[in-house]
């Protein structure tokens, strides 16, 4: 990606990234009471059921998104954009929106084949996506690559070295945006079902 030139604020990207951003109006930023786990968690984003239902429901009317559901007791919001508009680069600017409106700092991103995270992977550490987001941010992005390996019978399992460093991760401050790439295929792998020495 050397030389590569991000074109800045198109429209359709702006919008996605605002819509986010509005299904979270009223909703406040608790940090953790515990000094120690504050400095290594996300604060607690709180918001009514009912803001955020009624958040959702005003970009569905000005999307004219009819028969969708909403779940108020879910916390998941699915968020979808068309092959080729630019989503890898529309959710990593969503996290540092996210990170500079709530303090939230620690995400994870979730994909659906490992070609998908190798390009993620690529699109993350680039030299070029990171000085684009520096300059509008004055942060960047640490990516956390959980990799699969072949488990040696004999020796004692642990938790993916990139699953442990994402967690002890600093994100006090925020002066980086973590990020732990895993594919859907590895969650749901009995590697990740495990109880990990730790």
């Amino acid at each position: 990606m050397g030389g590569f030139k991000f074109e800045r604020n198109l429209p359709h990207q702006g919008e996605a990234v605002e819509s986010v951003l509005k299904a979270f109006d009223g909703a406040s930023a608790v940090p953790c009471a515990d000094r120690a786990m504050a400095n290594l968690s996300n604060p607690t984003v709180e918001i009514r059921a009912l803001d955020m239902s009624q958040n959702i429901s005003k970009l569905q009317r000005e999307f004219r998104v009819e028969d969708c559901y909403f779940d108020v007791n879910s916390n998941i919001l699915d968020i979808s954009m068309e092959t080729g508009t630019g989503k890898t680069y529309t959710y990593t600017k969503m996290m540092f929106e996210l990170q500079k409106n709530l303090g939230v700092s620690k995400f994870i991103v979730v994909v659906p084949t490992l070609s998908i995270k190798a390009g993620t992977v690529n699109f993350l550490r680039a030299k070029a996506t990171k000085e684009h987001f520096r300059q509008e941010y004055g942060c960047e992005i640490k990516s956390y690559v959980v990799e699969s390996k072949k488990s040696n019978k004999k020796k004692k399992e642990y938790m993916p070295q990139a699953v442990s460093q994402f967690v002890e991760a600093n994100s006090f401050g925020a002066k980086s945006i973590h990020v732990l790439i895993i594919n859907a295929g590895k969650i749901n792998s009995d590697t990740m079902s495990k109880a990990f020495d730790v």
